[in-house]
């Protein structure tokens, strides 16, 4: 059976996302009508093939017209139905053991039929991302995937009492945040509930944002243009445990710029469907510089849908710290 969900985009900054890429990003723009948002079951149980090549099965894969995804297990060893989410031409579409085989850019995803009518808008705008997707955003989203998937079978060590508390996404030396912050979002392991949060500037003792009684694994501080320095975080648990680390916020302009231009006209979309991928694909490119800069990666993807299933496998990798 095929399942749809009709979601509306009306991509007006499409085709100067694609103006502003090197000739390179956009030669197969005609060719390229969606991408991977999401499957359920191991990525082995999927194949996507591009004529005689395989393509990986990774969050945000980019999709050209004529690519057959195919569901190699119906199902997983507990007998949970195994589905890729797809989204193509601006429809997200969920394949299944029923309607696989499914070939990208067809009349209903039949594989033999005609093309689909897609947009310029549309395709534009996927080859204007399309090296970032590909080379650096699908496959560390994959591993992301892979871990959060591993994890939901074993103890989440970002969730619930037992040890003391900790902050492992500040445990690079440094760990940076963009200055002039409005909300710092700070995802915490372990510790026994109800928890008592603080941030302090430097050196001082008196706390410029707290929040008590806390019960979730994810403290949220509002704070007021966060100027640049270093700044402490303490948490501390019903158990009087506790745990203390330090960050710097720094400049904007300190900040590693998205790699494209195409990407920094994508983040700025009114559409969500563009904005999430953006944000995503920056908060990637943010991780691929290195541990220092997990906590602005984290502040970026708060930035996503809830929904929007890539940003949820990477905040999950990127709480769990380096």
């Amino acid at each position: 059976m095929l399942h749809r969900y009709r979601q509306v985009i009306v991509c007006g900054i499409a085709l100067s996302v694609a103006a502003s890429l090197p000739a390179s990003g956009v030669v197969a723009a005609e060719s390229i009508v969606g991408y991977v948002v999401d499957y359920q079951g191991a990525a082995k149980a999927f194949e996507i093939r591009r004529g005689s090549q395989a393509v990986s099965v990774a969050p945000t894969q980019a999709l050209d017209a004529g690519d057959k995804v195919t569901i190699v297990q119906p199902a997983d060893e507990k007998g949970k139905p195994n589905t890729i989410t797809l989204n193509v031409a601006g429809e997200s579409v969920i394949v299944d053991a029923q309607n696989s085989p499914f070939c990208v850019g067809s009349q209903g995803g039949k594989c033999g039929a005609p093309p689909q009518a897609v947009t310029p808008a549309i395709t534009a705008m996927l080859a204007g991302l399309q090296n970032l997707l590909s080379t650096i955003v699908a496959p560390a989203l994959r591993q992301a995937k892979y871990q959060y998937d591993v994890a939901k079978s074993q103890p989440l060590r970002s969730r619930g009492p037992g040890t003391p508390p900790s902050m492992p996404i500040l445990l690079a030396t440094p760990a940076y945040v963009p200055a002039n912050l409005a909300m710092l979002v700070i995802p915490i392991s372990g510790g026994n509930p109800p928890l008592q949060v603080a941030l302090f500037s430097g050196s001082g003792t008196e706390p410029i944002a707290q929040q008590r009684n806390l019960n979730e694994t994810e403290t949220r501080l509002a704070i007021a243009n966060l100027p640049a320095g270093t700044y402490r975080l303490q948490v501390n648990d019903a158990s009087n445990a506790s745990a203390s680390e330090n960050f710097v916020a720094v400049a904007t302009t300190e900040v590693p710029p998205p790699p494209e231009s195409s990407l920094s006209v994508a983040m700025n979309a009114s559409q969500a469907f563009i904005r999430d991928l953006a944000v995503t694909g920056y908060a990637t490119f943010l991780q691929s510089k290195g541990p220092q800069w997990y906590l602005t990666a984290y502040q970026e993807l708060q930035k996503t849908s809830p929904d929007f299933a890539p940003a949820h496998d990477l905040l999950f990798r990127l709480r769990e710290g380096p």
